[in-house]
């Protein structure tokens, strides 16, 4: 996908997703949720979404091989690698600590790549378990639908683990 499609991309997903958010954002009450609702919706914007992630990930993997890339251990490479470091580590910074950073680590698959990531982000061990744990903890209901669990390693998804607890409860006699 061309730079300028990929900047384009969005737009193909954006209805889908104003929608997605009006409906949740629009709950009273969690019973009235509706997975069969959410489904629907999403599939609404589930391809455009998806071609656009797949194809903006081989478009950044690309970057490294343009023309004006910083060559490997020159001042410019160097100078670089500190600005998006920075850039990073200001964006945790900002992000919520009790929210987005618990969210954040909670869906990051530390065996993905035979565990290349499993050090990732790059930070003390106690401050990364406090983050998870003890930040964590005041939105401890919405981590039950994160990908990973503490330790990093992918669990079932709290979806699936409901629909079999349904099913077995209604397949009871």
């Amino acid at each position: 996908m061309e730079w300028v499609q990929l900047t384009q991309a969005p737009e193909a997903f954006l209805g889908g997703l104003a929608e997605f958010q009006k409906y949740l954002s629009g709950l009273k009450s969690s019973s009235e949720f509706s997975g069969e609702e959410l489904v629907r919706i999403m599939k609404t914007f589930q391809e455009s979404f998806e071609s656009h992630f797949h194809s903006e990930i081989s478009t950044i993997a690309k970057l490294a091989d343009h023309p004006n890339a910083p060559k490997e251990g020159t001042p410019e490479q160097v100078a670089a690698s500190a600005s998006f470091k920075a850039w990073g580590k200001s964006t945790v910074t900002k992000a919520g600590v009790i929210d987005v950073v618990p969210f954040f680590l909670l869906n990051l698959d530390r065996t993905v790549e035979d565990g290349m990531w499993a050090n990732w982000p790059p930070m003390p061990a106690p401050i990364k378990w406090g983050l998870i744990n003890i930040a964590g903890a005041f939105h401890s209901g919405w981590w039950k639908f994160a990908s990973c669990d503490a330790a990093g390693k992918p669990r079932e998804l709290w979806a699936f683990q409901a629909a079999q607890a349904k099913a077995h409860y209604e397949a009871k006699p």
